[in-house]
């Protein structure tokens, strides 16, 4: 997909990274998952972008810590070195997770260097309060983890670095002239199908569930434990549907029709790797791993943005527009919109963009207002990848989580944006819910299709989420206990002259691997 998507100058620092010769010897595939098997392991990569710059690499460990190969002291233009560090046995409190020190210099350019401490920025400043105090709570926690923050991802004009995953850190020395650009990992075959400029369906049909494929502790957080079994699960499901489309508003099946899959919260390395490999043969086309690395004000992307998009259409191109506007977690994991042109004939094709909005973290309020803010950025972004169109574009689909309550008061000023203007909302006029709560995940009730379907139908708030409001008088929020949230969308813009049909619909076929239910919508193209 790099040839279709990206010319040679273009490659992002991550792709130039991945392509660099490695000067690590004697760890073998074998090896390495032996390592990354011990206690706390941590995997460190010096990449050297630089054009003459030769690095001297020097480093301090905490004594709880030991390498499995030690850094070499030079790293010349066009190569990188990786090495291992786990804990040693026993119990320590500081130990890889409480922080390591590593200094790069360039022998050239001496008066810049890269410095890194705290890999986990949030147990380092936990593990610091403990021995500093005990009594500022909250407030002592936040005070020590703004400056780890900012040691922890870093990206200046000459170096920077960034996560590979949770236990892989990857530090960067560069040239001022190459970007710090968003990044898509994506799969393509060599050529594009035959068929696939002759085909003679006139009909797109679009899929959207958020995943939770979250790395374990996280998804255990969130009540649904065993990602990667659930991954396997939705996988499979997904390239064998069994359903056949009906007129009812909720079908427990998945119809077989499938044209794009978008995911949310595909977070998980090793989730997206058994969906590749199970999607692959239906879905050639892939892209998944959008994020960009960033640290601005204390604000710093930690994983990806989780999302996720699967087409059997050629992806003519596609680019990742993170939110400027985020808070809390959702800064972490480097939310925003990941659009892709998909060619559906010769001369035309359909702008899929997938997204996953601010959550209602902390304060139903100001993740509203949030979002509010994240819609005016996505009306940007739409329009500038509308611009960079390469074919006839004959609709323009906006799908994904949007943690926004058509029926709660509190999202009036989100539902008011130039998006809902726009774009139309095949579901505006149903009254389901399409999120469960977390305390019912993993009940009874819900486990099967034929159960998830007379929950929704029920509209039990026991188990899916109610729209909320703002009592004026108390400034409390309060429940509506109506068990209909609905936070999930396909919002389309068509652009033909003739009117474009639409029909969507709910499908609990997926019932106990996600919290979300999923929803698909077909789009019917004129001639």
């Amino acid at each position: 997909m790099d040839k279709i998507l990206h010319s040679k100058s273009d490659k992002t620092v991550v792709q130039q990274v991945r392509e660099l010769p490695d000067l690590t010897t004697n760890i073998s595939e074998a090896k390495e998952n032996e390592i990354m098997r011990k206690r706390r392991p941590l995997k460190l990569t010096i990449a050297n972008l630089s054009a003459k710059d030769t690095l001297s690499v020097k480093n301090e460990w905490f004594k709880t810590g030991k390498f499995f190969n030690h850094p070499v002291d030079t790293i010349a233009p066009g190569q990188k070195l990786t090495f291992y560090c786990v804990n040693t046995d026993g119990f320590h409190l500081a130990g890889l997770s409480g922080g390591v020190a590593v200094e790069v210099k360039s022998k050239k350019r001496r008066d810049e260097y890269l410095i890194c401490t705290f890999f986990n920025p949030l147990v380092g400043c936990i593990k610091s309060s403990m021995f500093l105090s005990t009594e500022s709570g909250d407030d002592q926690i936040q005070a020590l983890w703004e400056p780890m923050m900012e040691c922890a991802v870093v990206k200046e004009s000459f170096y920077g670095s960034y996560r590979e995953s949770d236990k892989h850190i990857i530090f960067v020395w560069k040239d001022s002239n190459i970007n710090w650009s968003a990044h898509v990992s994506s799969i393509a075959p060599e050529a594009p199908p035959e068929d696939v400029l002759k085909r003679e369906s006139k009909t797109i049909s679009v899929f959207t569930n958020n995943t939770c494929l979250m790395p374990e502790g996280l998804s255990r957080v969130n009540n649904l434990p065993y990602t990667l079994e659930r991954a396997t699960q939705i996988g499979d499901i997904l390239l064998n549907p069994s359903g056949k489309r009906h007129d009812e508003i909720i079908n427990e099946d998945i119809p077989d029709d499938l044209d794009v899959i978008c995911l949310q919260e595909v977070f998980n390395e090793d989730a997206w790797k058994i969906l590749n490999d199970k999607l692959r043969s239906k879905y050639p086309y892939i892209l998944f791993d959008a994020h960009r690395v960033r640290v601005t004000n204390f604000k710093f992307s930690m994983v990806n943005s989780g999302l996720y998009i699967a087409s059997k259409y050629p992806i003519v191109q596609s680019k990742f527009y993170p939110f400027k506007n985020s808070y809390a977690e959702d800064a972490l994991s480097g939310k925003g919109l990941l659009c892709a042109e998909i060619r559906i004939g010769e001369k035309t094709s359909i702008i899929i963009a997938n997204t996953h909005m601010q959550a209602p973290t902390a304060s139903f309020v100001k993740s509203s207002a949030t979002r509010t803010e994240q819609y005016k950025e996505m009306e940007d972004y739409m329009s500038e990848f509308g611009d960079m169109a390469e074919l006839e574009v004959q609709a323009e689909i906006i799908t994904g989580d949007f943690n926004t309550d058509p029926r709660s008061p509190i999202d009036d000023a989100c539902l008011k944006s130039q998006i809902f203007e726009d774009f139309r909302d095949p579901l505006a006029h149903c009254e389901l819910g399409s999120c469960l709560k977390v305390v019912a995940s993993r009940l009874e009730e819900v486990q099967t299709p034929s159960g998830l379907k007379q929950v929704l139908l029920d509209k039990d708030p026991k188990f899916i989420w109610s729209s909320s409001k703002l009592n004026k008088d108390t400034g409390e929020v309060e429940s509506l206990d109506n068990g209909c949230t609905r936070f999930d969308y396909i919002l389309i813009l068509p652009h033909t002259p003739k009117p474009i049909s639409v029909t969507a619909q709910f499908h609990t076929k997926l019932a106990g691997l996600t919290d979300h239910v999923p929803i698909s919508a077909v789009l019917s193209l004129q001639s």
